[in-house]
């Protein structure tokens, strides 16, 4: 990550004015990606934090957002979306060139204060969608049985393998948690552009406009290639303007602030799921992982570290399994102790589950609008292959010491007995989890049963419900910790863990990356089975498109 300002130091000779072009295509993860050739690839976080210099820099005259697809999730869209008008409130402009089009795009574009769009692409907005993916029938024709004990009514985590649709709970909470991010997509464009629901809505029923229909409709202002809106805006106003790229503004902002120390923030991110022992990076086996002891080292790493300031946990993790998520927990509590640094969270696309319980450690809770988050409870099982294992003539023979021992035996099906005691074990981790809730958020034991019981909710239902403090983002989490922390003038922020770009990311290839996303749920879904033997705080993830 990056830390860049024009609050004390400048060029020893000043740039000349350009505009900043902003590229939105391929991926743009949280945290900065070293590729194969050495390059690095700007994070998500790098582009706020260009646009939030861009904005004191005398240098930049405009920001153009150049969309050619989207690589952000809801939340990060909603983040980004903050960026760009704290830029507008300088004086400067925000122009959109959107060369493709989809939801998302367009809930980005619509926050600049003029929105182009390339002739040849139909303007389609068609509203939000839920996709959730069920395996039973998969896994029926294989002679795979999925045996799973839970707490909590609405804990959807066991479904998909058990299931072939929704249970009416399922649907409740996830129709109420479609219906709050719409009611923000619809509310946020209606305000950027001055259109009234109804109209928006219209548009969602016709499914897509021609550019010139979406001009005369308002919802764009001007109908070009962006390569035209570039030339327009470089040569508007007295002498041309260079169109200067993030990657080549970063590299100029890098060499004016490195000078000498300067306290710091260190922004610590839990990605993917929540896993036993070391982290794992994405790659062609499996998505990224947060391990619990590769989280403790890092913190003990900043906490330790006299320069560092303040902590802020950046969560975009479903959650995973209950034990690292317990250990993470009992190691952020250690360091708040030992350190007495303040700590802070932040929620990306998601927060829910076990990427929840550990925020319960938190001084502040910050959540965007449309993150995921909640899904308090828990759930166990196992796989039972004993279909699959007599259709290949498989047998197993087992001898033990206990009538325990082989309990997860994934020949057989759980007798009574082992689901009573598999049924206390998911008890008692659910308790855990709701005491850590009471205590850590100041909820009551009467008021746990409406945020529990695995709901999950939107990060404006849940501050209304105390499950977080602020709606914000990253740098409204960083900006109360500098506050907290008695930084008054620059710091820098320290993002960790750093990244290197797994093969198939380190080789740009877009086809794979593609393929590997259209796969993701079975992926995931296959992974968390494989780790049957522990309770897990998982959240399953099924996918709010917004495409």
């Amino acid at each position: 990550g990056i830390a860049l300002t024009t609050a004390k130091y400048s060029d020893a000779v000043p740039a000349a004015k350009g505009v900043l072009a902003i590229r939105f295509a391929e991926s743009m993860n949280e945290i900065e990606e070293e590729r194969i050739l050495g390059e690095k690839r700007p994070s998500f976080h790098d582009m706020i934090a260009v646009l939030d210099a861009a904005a004191t820099d005398p240098s930049v005259a405009a920001v153009v957002l150049k969309i050619d697809g989207m690589p952000l999730g809801f939340a990060q869209v909603q983040e980004a979306r903050a960026a760009i008008k704290r830029f507008r409130a300088s004086g400067k402009k925000v122009y959109a060139a959107l060369a493709s089009m989809g939801n998302k795009e367009y809930y980005l574009a619509a926050a600049a204060d003029e929105v182009c769009l390339a002739p040849n692409s139909p303007f389609a907005i068609t509203g939000l969608v839920a996709e959730v993916y069920f395996f039973k029938g998969l896994m029926d024709r294989a002679g795979v049985r999925f045996e799973s004990i839970s707490k909590g009514k609405y804990k959807s985590f066991n479904e998909p393998f058990t299931r072939e649709g929704m249970s009416e709970a399922h649907r409740e909470n996830l129709t109420e948690l479609l219906s709050d991010l719409n009611t923000q997509y619809l509310d946020d464009i209606g305000a950027d552009r001055g259109l009234s629901r109804a109209a928006i809505e219209s548009l969602f029923a016709r499914g897509f406009l021609v550019p010139d229909e979406a001009k005369s409709g308002r919802f764009v202002d001007e109908v070009a290639y962006p390569s035209e809106l570039e030339k327009r805006l470089a040569n508007d106003g007295p002498g041309a303007k260079r169109i200067v790229s993030m990657e080549e503004y970063i590299a100029r902002k890098r060499r004016l602030v490195e000078w000498g120390p300067v306290p710091a923030i260190a922004v610590v991110h839990v990605t993917g799921s929540i896993i036993r022992g070391e982290e794992r990076r994405s790659g062609l086996l499996g998505p990224n992982a947060t391990g619990d002891e590769s989280f403790r080292k890092m913190l003990e790493q900043v906490f330790g570290d006299t320069s560092v300031r303040a902590v802020v946990i950046r969560v975009n993790s479903g959650g995973g399994s209950a034990t690292a998520s317990d250990f993470m927990w009992h190691a952020l509590l250690e360091m708040k102790k030992k350190y007495n640094k303040p700590l802070v969270f932040s929620f990306g696309n998601i927060a829910a589950s076990g990427g929840y319980y550990i925020a319960c450690t938190g001084d502040k809770i910050f959540s965007g609008g449309g993150t995921v988050t909640g899904s308090i409870g828990v759930v166990m099982g196992k796989v039972n292959l004993g279909k699959l294992y007599a259709t290949l003539g498989v047998n197993k023979d087992v001898i033990k010491m206990s009538e325990f021992a082989d309990i997860f035996d994934e020949s057989r099906e759980l007798s009574t007995r082992e689901r009573e005691l598999l049924q206390k074990a998911v008890d008692f981790t659910y308790r855990g989890f709701t005491e850590k809730v009471v205590k850590g958020r100041g909820i009551s034991k009467e008021n746990i049963p409406g945020v529990a019981e695995g709901r999950v909710f939107a990060g404006s239902r849940a501050k209304e419900r105390a499950l977080v403090d602020s709606i914000g983002g990253l740098v409204a989490a960083i900006e109360y910790a500098r506050g907290v922390a008695g930084i008054e003038r620059r710091c820098r922020v320290v993002h960790l863990p750093s990244r290197r770009s797994s093969v198939v990311e380190m080789l740009g290839s877009a086809t794979a990356g593609d393929a590997l996303a259209a796969i993701e749920p079975i992926r995931n879904a296959l992974q968390n089975l494989y780790h049957s033997d522990e309770a897990w705080l998982f959240l399953y993830p099924y996918r709010i498109e917004i495409k």
